[in-house]
C-alpha cells in the first residue's frame, strides 16, 4: 500500500488549493467548510501514512504487532473509501444542480 493520499486523489495541485488562508477574514460558512474538507484529507492522509509506516517496519522485522498493521491498514483502507465516496456525492450533488433550469 502506498502511503501517499495525492496518488490516491491523482491531483496534487487540488489537495494544496484546498489549504485555508491563513488570514482569511470571512463572516460566511464557506471558509469554515473549506478547513473542515482539509482537515478531512489531512486527517486520511495520516492514516494512509500511519498505516504505510507500520507495515514497513512489521516488513523488516522491527518489533510491531501484526494486529496493530492489519488494524491501520484496515483504517487507512475505510477512511479513504470513505473520502472517495464523499468526493462522489459531492461531484454528484455539483452536476445536479448544473442540470437545474433557472
Amino acid at each position: 500500500m502506498r502511503a501517499d493520499l495525492f496518488t490516491a486523489i491523482g491531483n496534487k495541485q487540488l489537495f494544496e488549493r484546498l489549504k485555508p488562508e491563513e488570514q482569511v477574514e470571512n463572516s460566511g460558512g464557506s471558509d469554515k467548510f473549506g478547513q473542515a474538507i482539509f482537515k478531512a484529507l489531512e486527517q486520511v492522509d495520516e492514516r494512509i501514512r500511519r498505516a504505510d509506516d507500520l507495515t514497513k517496519q512489521f516488513a523488516v522485522g522491527e518489533p510491531v504487532e501484526l494486529h496493530d498493521v492489519m488494524i491501520s491498514v484496515q483504517e487507512a483502507n475505510l477512511a479513504l473509501a470513505t473520502l472517495v465516496q464523499v468526493r462522489n456525492k459531492a461531484v454528484e450533488a455539483y452536476q445536479e444542480v448544473m442540470r437545474m433550469q433557472i
